[in-house]
């Protein structure tokens, strides 16, 4: 009988941080989710989750079923062009906002997209009566000491930012609910190559 018979699908394995995390700091974060996304739900707050990912036109070294004595092969062209990263800011309720940038992201272009979205949560507030929260994980560029200096300027602006657990990137939705959308969105986007940051763009729902 087949894999495939089995139910049994090839997919990639992640790796995974769930032996490191603390089940009670876990717990909790799911309860106060629960009732954050209730008031987003109800209108009284505006909900944003952010998150970076990437794409490049090369094809990484994978595991997959093979017939035994042979070895399964990608003939790759020359490596075109760098890496694109994405930070996409997924809203349940309205449109999805990004922004890419060559290689990873740094700290600079975190600040410029939080900036950005600080004055959009300035404008919500000032027409809708709306704070916004930022929900995400405890990166190094979330925390660093450039970016805690600018967390009073945003609650000023009605931009608040809560962290997950540690290890628990998982609880964020947009993984899984946005991604595939997100990156088919940005490679119909002409991305001028000498741009470092591009300015945040929104995919409208």
């Amino acid at each position: 009988m087949s894999f495939v018979k089995k139910n049994y699908r090839w997919k990639r394995t992640r790796q995974s941080h769930r032996n490191c995390q603390d089940p009670a700091a876990k717990a909790l974060a799911k309860s106060q989710l629960i009732q954050i996304e209730a008031l987003a739900a109800a209108g009284q707050i505006a909900l944003k989750y952010p998150d970076e990912t990437g794409c490049c036109q090369w094809t990484p070294e994978s595991y997959s079923y093979s017939q035994v004595s042979e070895q399964k092969r990608f003939e790759q062209t020359s490596r075109c062009g760098q890496r694109v990263s994405i930070l996409g800011v997924w809203d349940p309720d309205e449109s999805s906002d990004y922004a890419l940038c060559f290689g990873g992201f740094n700290g600079e272009h975190y600040l410029e997209m939080m900036n950005w979205l600080a004055a959009k949560a300035a404008k919500n507030y000032a027409d809708n009566q709306q704070l916004t929260f930022v929900v995400q994980d405890n990166c190094s560029i979330h925390i660093s000491k450039p970016v805690q200096q600018h967390w009073p300027q945003w609650q000023a602006q009605g931009l608040f930012v809560l962290f997950l657990p540690p290890n628990c990137s998982e609880l964020n939705p947009i993984k899984g609910r946005l991604w595939n959308d997100m990156v088919s969105a940005v490679n119909k986007a002409l991305v001028p190559p000498a741009m470092q940051l591009v300015s945040p763009k929104t995919i409208q729902k």
